[in-house]
């Protein structure tokens, strides 16, 4: 595997295929490139396909359009120790905004953003999904993780049920409660995190009743996003 240097930039070109010998690099990811970074024709890039593969490239062609580079290798992406799915209450845009950045850093593999009844925010709208799918594309290649999240459409509480019985785990962020023991390597995880005023009786009933296990990654009250951020590190980063 090609070591990459830390000054190192990843770009992502969607419509890239594992077997492709050359990219052209368009709309915002070339301005970066050209204006920000002044790359210059021979120098050496990164890209990937948001499905797994980071591509070794060499600029080959500059134009206003567009820049055209040559594939030299390419590496499959590392996946992280677990497939994490999180799922988040509805919070303020600018909260749930931070929470797709830095869980997408450390690997969440997808977003599913719900509402329940202490919900008082519905930021499911389609102009605020493309802007959550703008950030999680940009904290991938900031972090070099090659897999573009799938970020889901906003759902009701009740829908929850379809994603937990699709997990092997299932584990609700829940101050007070027993500290979070990440689960073996390979499992496919579920995080459900409430909104701040937390969830209804009710609703907690229902999550235990389908054997959801509520945990704490702190002993201090976090905030919606805080916590989503402590409970994703302690499942994906934990030692095998």
């Amino acid at each position: 595997m090609h070591r990459r240097q830390p000054h190192a930039f990843l770009f992502f070109v969607e419509e890239m295929t594992p077997g492709d010998v050359s990219a052209t690099i368009t709309g915002s990811e070339h301005h970066h490139l050209n204006r920000v970074l002044r790359k210059a024709v021979g120098d050496e890039v990164f890209i990937t396909d948001g499905r797994g593969t980071i591509f070794r490239c060499q600029v080959q062609e500059r134009t206003q359009r567009g820049t055209r580079v040559e594939v030299i290798g390419s590496d499959p992406v590392h996946p992280p120790r677990n497939s994490v799915t999180l799922a988040l209450g509805c919070i303020r845009k600018d909260r749930f905004e931070r929470a797709v950045e830095q869980c997408t850093e450390l690997g969440v593999a997808r977003f599913v953003p719900f509402y329940s009844r202490n919900t008082r925010m519905q930021t499911t709208g389609s102009a605020f999904m493309k802007r959550l799918r703008r950030i999680a594309q940009s904290a991938m290649t900031q972090s070099f993780r090659g897999t573009l999240p799938v970020i889901e459409q906003g759902i009701p509480f009740g829908n929850l049920i379809r994603f937990i019985k699709e997990s092997d785990c299932a584990i609700v962020g829940d101050w007070g409660a027993q500290p979070l023991k990440a689960p073996k390597a390979g499992a496919s995880v579920l995080l459900i995190v409430g909104p701040e005023s937390g969830f209804a009786p009710e609703e907690r009933d229902q999550l235990r009743q389908q054997g959801c296990i509520f945990a704490s990654s702190s002993s201090h009250r976090l905030r919606s996003e805080t916590a989503a951020v402590a409970l994703a590190s302690v499942v994906l980063s934990a030692p095998d």
